[in-house]
């Protein structure tokens, strides 16, 4: 139990990968930590073809982000990385009326600021060079959001990337953080379960009725 302590709180190890698939990126950073349960949300998450070292805690991170994925831990302790998948049905019905009749929120609250969001992300990076391939400082890619009506341009240097394709991917991951972080919804609910008896947990859908 103490080894395990001492790699989760300490970055020094280091990892290693080449020409790996994301799967096995995560589970041979996660392994070491005692994760033995692993589950991919994604279609076509890219894959790792340079050898690069970084911290463990650090790479995790690079690696599920490059695709434009997140890792969360769900209620049974199995590693999640993937992204929200909006085609599941909601799994409960939100009710705050202001007669109170049928309410099963305790408190709901909107906040929309348009200081996160961005009419146009440019992502300027650049890649290694390694044995087997030439480093590339020329790759770009620009995503714009037409629902903002000024001008809120955001330029972000990328310290490394194996494809355009992964430049276009944290060009969007980009995007869509900036989006969500505009618009904060939260619900505060009776309880830890749905009207189902379903567990919440992070990723889960609901509805609204008001």
């Amino acid at each position: 139990m103490g080894a395990r302590a001492e790699l989760r709180a300490d970055s020094a190890p280091l990892f290693s990968a080449r020409d790996m698939s994301l799967q096995e990126v995560v589970t041979q950073i996660v392994r070491p930590l005692g994760i033995t349960r692993i589950q991919l949300q994604a279609t076509s998450p890219l894959a790792d073809k340079k050898g690069q070292h970084y911290p463990r805690r650090y790479r995790l991170g690079c690696a599920v982000q490059a695709s434009g994925l997140w890792p969360c831990v769900s209620t049974n302790g199995t590693l999640v990385v993937g992204g929200q998948d909006y085609s599941t049905p909601p799994v409960d019905t939100l009710v705050m009326r202001r007669d109170g009749q049928g309410n099963n929120l305790l408190r709901l609250a909107v906040s929309d600021n348009i200081s996160s969001r961005h009419s146009k992300v440019t992502a300027l990076p650049q890649g290694h060079g390694s044995a087997q391939a030439d480093g590339r400082h020329d790759r770009r890619s620009q995503v714009k959001d037409t629902s903002v009506p000024l001008y809120r341009p955001l330029v972000v240097v990328v310290g490394d990337t194996d494809s355009d394709e992964e430049v276009h991917f944290r060009a969007r991951k980009l995007m869509a953080d900036a989006r969500l972080n505009g618009l904060l919804i939260t619900a505060v609910v009776r309880g830890l379960r749905t009207a189902e008896g379903l567990l919440w947990a992070a990723g889960l859908r609901a509805s609204g009725y008001g």
